[in-house]
């Protein structure tokens, strides 16, 4: 091969090369327009449900194998009055998969729920699924160390995740909202704890629902209205390990006609023994139905697989603003009082009664 031959050969090696490389970043600034196009539909999503999106400085990276975006004093705020503030954001994704960005938090990430708890958390990281009716069709977020301010409980880590379909359901058939959440080591402050029979830490808190119709706002007319097209919450599945207690439960709420919960729910509950002890040294139950109480909880209960404790399952119903075990009135609830509501005249602050039928 003549020398001329060779270097023609190398020219049109280089030549393509470059064009590779050329279509390759080509393909990366689209992939990065997508990404900021993405982030806009967001943006706009919240923007026409009466909310908004802000981005500080903005700068793209990760050439040559993925997009990402780092993101300054990143802030979201909702039309029911929550929020979320971030001081630095990184959310990267593969080329081939721009609209799904995995998140990286760093800072203090404050938090703004609906009726005005603020929250914060020493970081996290997430992932979300852009697209949809919502701009959103996946977010799922992991938080350490959230803390609600300005006194109470911490949690050593908490993780959470929504998922919305593609459309806005047109009625309470149609899932509109599936959530997701787990807490580990939820530390109570001690005033909260007082009032408690089974001590200060709740070693884990975690449920899976479904939200029937499309999701309303935390305004009393738009419950209203989600409640009478047939909205519900499906319980999958909720779980609580606190102390020697551990409870599994399943499912479906509802609100009534003075917007609190009522519904039905399946229950599974080991370690009741020392439960029901610690619930009437509390005064939550009287000591002479204690003995009762258990002789129940004992004969609803088989022994677990392999010998394990024995396990009560119990029919448990909430309505009119108390729990009731089977025929039984246990504990009442708190009134919930949403956003911009007053406390209707039934909604006393009874305190907690005996078991009583």
């Amino acid at each position: 091969m003549t020398r001329a031959r060779r270097l023609r050969i190398a020219l049109v090696a280089l030549v393509a090369a470059a064009l590779a490389a050329a279509g390759w970043y080509g393909w990366w600034l689209l992939a990065g327009g997508l990404l900021q196009r993405s982030l806009d539909d967001w943006s706009r999503a919240e923007r026409a449900a009466g909310g908004g999106v802000s981005v500080g400085a903005l700068t793209l990276g990760g050439f040559p194998f993925s997009v990402r975006a780092e993101a300054r004093e990143v802030a979201v705020s909702r039309s029911d009055g929550s929020g979320w503030r971030t001081p630095a954001l990184t959310a990267e994704a593969p080329l081939w998969s721009v609209t799904a960005p995995r998140l990286r938090m760093s800072g203090v990430q404050e938090i703004r729920l609906p009726g005005g708890q603020q929250i914060t958390a020493a970081g996290g990281e997430g992932r979300l699924s852009l697209g949809g009716a919502s701009g959103i069709t996946l977010a799922r977020l992991a938080l350490t160390e959230v803390a609600a301010q300005p006194a109470g409980p911490v949690i050593d880590r908490l993780e959470l995740s929504v998922e919305l379909p593609a459309r806005t359901p047109v009625n309470g058939t149609e899932t509109g909202l599936t959530l997701a959440a787990a807490a580990e080591g939820v530390h109570l402050t001690a005033a909260e704890a007082a009032g408690l029979p089974l001590g200060p830490l709740v070693e884990r808190l975690a449920f899976n629902a479904r939200l029937q119709g499309a999701p309303p706002s935390a305004a009393p007319a738009s419950l209203a209205r989600w409640s009478q097209s047939g909205g519900s919450l499906l319980i999958d599945g909720a779980h609580l390990r606190w102390g020697a207690v551990s409870v599994d439960t399943s499912g479906a709420l509802e609100l009534d006609r003075d917007l609190q919960p009522a519904g039905t729910l399946t229950t599974a509950v080991t370690g009741f023994g020392p439960a029901v002890e610690a619930l009437a040294a509390a005064g939550w139950i009287r000591a002479k139905d204690v003995h009762t109480v258990k002789a129940v909880l004992t004969g609803l209960s088989p022994r677990g697989a392999g010998g394990g404790p024995p396990v009560a399952r119990l029919p448990i119903s909430l309505h009119d603003r108390f729990v009731h075990v089977g025929p039984f009135r246990l504990m009442p609830l708190p009134a919930l009082v949403w956003l911009g509501d007053q406390r209707m005249p039934n909604q006393t602050t009874e305190a907690a009664p005996a078991i009583r039928q």
